[in-house]
């Protein structure tokens, strides 16, 4: 079977999106196909479709589990990406002021 020149042409463009930015596919625990055509014996195909990638910074400050959940009502096993040492960043609450427009220098302070 032939692929189609766009299909070959958006996966080249991906794989070399994914070198580029150093993206690195996330090992899947659990059961390791993601797709099923639902059919018995010697017609089932099962294959890992769903994936998720990281960088490789990334997986330097993260402690991670990807697993693959139970097949509801669907041809897919979706994936769960678990960060097991996450905390919610603190935002800080930051609120503008009008007054400040009447400072001269407002535009120095926000190019600063």
């Amino acid at each position: 079977m032939e692929e189609s020149p766009s299909f070959s042409t958006g996966m080249d463009e991906f794989v070399d999106f994914v070198a580029d930015l150093n993206l690195l596919d996330v090992d899947l625990h659990g059961n390791k196909y993601t797709w099923t055509n639902r059919r018995l014996g010697k017609e089932l195909i099962q294959v890992r479709l769903d994936r998720a990638l990281i960088s490789t910074s990334w997986i330097l400050n993260q402690d991670f589990h990807l697993s693959s959940l139970p097949r509801i009502g669907s041809d897919h096993n979706p994936i769960a990406l678990n960060l097991l040492n996450w905390t919610k960043p603190i935002r800080s609450s930051f609120k503008f002021e009008n007054m400040w427009m009447e400072h001269d220098d407002i535009y120095d302070k926000i190019k600063e």
